[in-house]
């Protein structure tokens, strides 16, 4: 199920919306295994069929799959259920959330014709594995079979890793494409396997496996926040068991393990097992992590939230004039290098979007955006952002034609806007008497003996 969530996703990110539509079949089928029913796809009965996609009309029990999971989409499918009086064919709708997160568990939905409950009828693929978990051994090979017609034996034969006999053993594997990044080890007792992004909008995640009496059912699922605090935090490659945050304690060969949701108390080989599993997933990680920040030009720079790096501090009039020129400088109509700015309608100065002039042969779109956060201050910090272009991936195109990096951003800020800035402002200041008898310096001339830090601004390169 994680690894159809992950497709799902990875579908979605990349603009295959058809997906949606596709996973009908697919978990008509799963929930028709898992719940006894006999699920029809009801798009193919009437095509493009109202508020709901799958069907059990003996069983009166509908399901609608979307990956919408805010409260107006829901709210809009319950709304045409009742008012289209679905409800005098089935008894029981269900909304099953695929891709995203569920976020609205407390809202209530009433409606006096039908029940519907957040907590039962509101479900997300986790809740599918919790059902999963349920099942016996029969049921599950018919489970795994039909994941097999669905899948292939490619991404299931890793699932089959962990043989019957519950042993977790698996030599670190590592299966990467431009989309996805899988990662598993197992040395017997402990078993890990994750998905580690391969671009900033993916989270890390994690799925641990014990071989334990009483945890061998277990699995923990840890999310970014938590593999950063518990897993990678501090000393956590030390070699000393007892510096690593998961250990809640110490009693001779009893040692304590706390995760979120779980406490538990194994022995020391178990502990050793994992804590270097834990260590040659880190080193991964950050491999990955590094490969990725080389490629946008990000490595010296501080990360202010996913895939955003604060790159230079400046007097907030400086950042103004640059909003301000940016403003008059359309990509759409100018005809100078300098024209590459894509106006915007802003309540308050706070981003500018670098675009391709309209002249250019290059096939981009955003090169690379700029924004702060603070205007309250003299100072502020300017944020880069990555540009966008459908016809590439998300991290392709990082060679300052199509998309700027980071590093070249702010060498282009610091070393030719900011200073032709400047230089526009001691054309404009020259008066009369400079304007007859002395020659004016060339913008060339002019920047050679621009130096950025008389005027405050300061560069967030570290080195």
């Amino acid at each position: 199920m994680s690894i159809f969530k992950y497709y799902i996703e990875l579908s979605n990110d990349v603009g295959d919306t058809d997906i949606n539509k596709r996973s009908e079949d697919f978990f008509s089928g799963l929930l028709n295994l898992l719940f006894n029913l006999n699920l029809m796809n009801m798009n193919k009965i009437k095509m493009n069929f109202p508020a709901i996609d799958l069907g059990d009309k003996e069983r009166r029990i509908c399901y609608q799959i979307t990956a919408d999971s805010t409260s107006g989409k829901i709210q809009e499918t319950l709304y045409k259920f009742r008012n289209l009086k679905l409800y005098e064919e089935f008894d029981e709708i269900n909304i099953l959330i695929i891709g995203n997160k569920i976020k609205t568990r407390k809202r209530r939905f009433e409606y006096p014709e039908f029940q519907f409950n957040t907590t039962d009828n509101l479900l997300e693929l986790n809740d599918l594995f919790k059902e999963m978990a349920k099942k016996n051994t029969s049921e599950l090979e018919k489970i795994l079979h039909f994941f097999e017609s669905e899948f292939g034996n490619n991404i299931i034969n890793l699932i089959k890793s962990v043989e019957e006999d519950k042993s977790l053993y698996i030599d670190e594997t590592i299966l990467r494409d431009r989309h996805v990044c899988y990662y598993a080890f197992g040395l017997g007792r402990v078993r890990l396997d994750a998905y580690i992004p391969v671009n900033f909008e993916q989270s890390l995640s994690c799925l641990i496996l014990f071989q334990q009496p009483g945890l061998s059912d277990c699995m923990i699922t840890l999310e970014e926040d938590s593999i950063r605090d518990l897993l990678f935090y501090g000393d956590n490659d030390s070699d000393e068991i007892e510096k690593r945050n998961f250990i809640w304690y110490i009693d001779g060969d009893k040692i304590g393990i706390k995760l979120p949701n779980n406490r538990f108390v194994t022995d020391s080989e178990t502990v050793k097992q994992f804590c270097e599993i834990i260590t040659r997933f880190h080193k991964n990680y950050l491999k990955v992590r590094e490969e990725l920040l080389s490629i946008i030009g990000a490595t010296k720079f501080v990360e202010e939230q996913p895939g955003e790096f604060r790159i230079l501090r400046a007097p907030k009039y400086i950042w103004e004039s640059m909003v301000d020129f940016a403003q008059k400088h359309d990509h759409y109509w100018g005809e100078t290098k300098w024209d590459i700015f894509h106006p915007l309608n802003l309540h308050k100065k706070d981003r500018i979007i670098m675009y391709k002039n309209h002249l250019s042969e290059i096939k981009a779109d955003i090169l690379a955006e700029l924004h702060v956060k603070d205007l309250g201050s003299n100072y502020v910090d300017i944020i880069w952002k990555s540009g966008f272009t459908p016809s590439q991936s998300k991290m392709e195109g990082f060679n300052n034609l199509i998309k700027w990096r980071v590093d070249y951003t702010h060498h282009w800020i610091v070393e030719d806007f900011i200073p032709y800035l400047f230089y526009l402002d001691y054309l404009r200041n020259r008066g009369l008497l400079k304007t007859l008898f002395r020659k004016k310096k060339t913008y060339e001339k002019f920047k050679c003996e621009f130096s950025s830090q008389n005027y405050g601004i300061e560069s967030l390169e570290f080195y």
